[in-house]
């Protein structure tokens, strides 16, 4: 770390300033340098010094060059001189007897150089010598260059042999990534609807027959939609989808839950909610780490599986889950739950505006909505949805002393309460002193001079 009042100095300046090749490059490795440059006036000398390209001429640049055999050397070794040279245009011309320079590779050097490293493919050439390849191709000598070269060429496949790669695939895309060769061969010589008959096609066109037919393969909603995302989708955009998924069982999901009870002969009861019954079931009489499974091991009972309330949405679900389980405690049943009630797994709760609308419905207030479901509130009130409340519950509005329409942030103070607590005392200074949310409620909305006449009337 530097001592107080180091950069300060303008020799240390200087000499960090000449280590950079730019203006942005001393700031961004000499914060503090930069600074103290600016703040002392030398900033602009500097620049002059170092970073000022107007009097570099081109043979200045050329003599400087030729200090050095590369251009790596050059840029690291002699950066001003290197960046003056590219601002004005003369960096090939500058570095044309360095090797790592394009203008360097002349017809004869090329051709001199494929001789005597012997290369036998352009594939040799262009990875031993990239910028002595770039020339050639630039200037059209390549092929003239490369033409005692062997020439590489793609291996030509076979109708059999693409038919062949192609059998462990099911889909297309799957073979196409897998051996791209293979694929682009069937394609350019038109075998590819051959090659993959055996795939799985997509239907380009779903009719409303085929739609049914292929919804009647599947039990749940869920199920069709991982099965045949496409015929799922297009039955929805038809508006078809609710008739030909009529035969398919109700299933929960994100917003409602089932809540069921496993009982054993000797009283013992288990409670949970679910959004998948069939599923949650078999879980449970096939999972170890289940209470259900454990308890039928260890007692050698067999459960029943009794629905105590079919699909409620799950706020509503997590408060019957309590109640069920209560309910057979005070029956005297043994409870096998080891977590407490109300638990809805790790599944995350999107409040969509459809959701929070339909809770809505079922409210009488912005109070009770608020109340009754707080996270859905809280979710208007971080996403910038509080209008959706005021559609069913207008919030109470106001028009201050200067006209305006105003919706207060503290909707308590009307004129009824502002004037309950100006009556409790005999001055506005204590009505400040006790009450300040009243004084500033009355200030707003125009009736601070009444509040003052009734003070001083007393």
């Amino acid at each position: 770390m530097k001592p107080k009042g180091y950069w300060h100095i303008f020799e240390n300046c200087r000499e960090v300033a000449s280590k950079c090749g730019s203006k942005s490059e001393f700031h961004e490795k000499y914060r503090a340098a930069y600074r103290a440059s600016k703040q002392e006036g030398w900033f602009d000398k500097l620049v002059e010094m170092f970073w000022s390209y107007e009097d570099w001429t081109f043979e200045m640049c050329h003599a400087d060059a030729q200090k050095y055999s590369d251009m790596s050397e050059f840029y690291v070794h002699s950066r001003i001189a290197y960046n003056a040279a590219e601002k004005h245009g003369w960096l090939d011309d500058v570095c044309s007897h360095m090797p790592s320079s394009e203008r360097y590779w002349t017809y004869d050097k090329i051709k001199e150089e494929v001789k005597t490293k012997q290369y036998k493919t352009k594939k040799e050439f262009v990875h031993d010598n990239p910028i002595a390849y770039k020339s050639a191709y630039n200037n059209g000598w390549l092929d003239e260059i490369c033409q005692d070269m062997i020439v590489l060429r793609r291996k030509k496949f076979t109708k059999e042999e693409c038919i062949v790669a192609a059998k462990p695939y099911n889909r297309i895309a799957e073979f196409e990534k897998a051996n791209q060769a293979m694929y682009n061969a069937a394609r350019k010589n038109g075998w590819l609807n051959e090659v993959c008959a055996h795939m799985y096609h997509r239907v380009k066109e779903w009719s409303d027959e085929l739609l049914e037919n292929e919804a009647k393969k599947h039990k749940h909603k869920i199920d069709f939609l991982r099965a045949c995302p496409s015929a799922y989708t297009v039955a929805s955009r038809k508006g078809i989808l609710d008739r030909i998924c009529g035969h398919m069982e109700d299933l929960g999901d994100l917003y409602n839950r089932a809540i069921y009870a496993w009982e054993f002969p000797d009283h013992h009861v288990y409670v949970g909610l679910s959004c998948d019954l069939e599923r949650r079931e078999e879980q449970h009489l096939t999972d170890k780490n289940s209470p259900v499974y454990k308890y039928s091991k260890k007692s050698g009972l067999t459960p029943i599986c009794i629905i105590k309330y079919d699909y409620v949405f799950v706020t509503e679900a997590k408060r019957l889950e309590g109640e069920v389980l209560a309910e057979y405690i005070n029956e005297g049943w043994e409870k096998l739950n080891s977590c407490k009630t109300g638990g809805i797994g790790a599944t995350k709760i999107i409040w969509t505006e459809e959701v929070i609308r339909k809770l809505l419905k079922t409210c009488g207030s912005r109070e009770e909505f608020r109340t009754s479901y707080m996270p859905a509130y809280n979710a208007c009130s971080k996403r910038k949805m509080m209008h959706i409340i005021d559609e069913f519950f207008p919030r109470m509005t106001r028009i201050d002393k200067d006209g305006k329409v105003y919706h207060p942030k503290y909707r308590k103070w009307d004129d009824k309460k502002i004037w309950d607590e100006v009556t409790k005392y005999t001055s506005c200074a204590e009505l400040i002193e006790n009450c300040r949310g009243a004084y500033r409620a009355a200030e707003k909305w125009g009736i601070l001079d009444k509040v003052k006449e009734y003070y001083k009337s007393i």
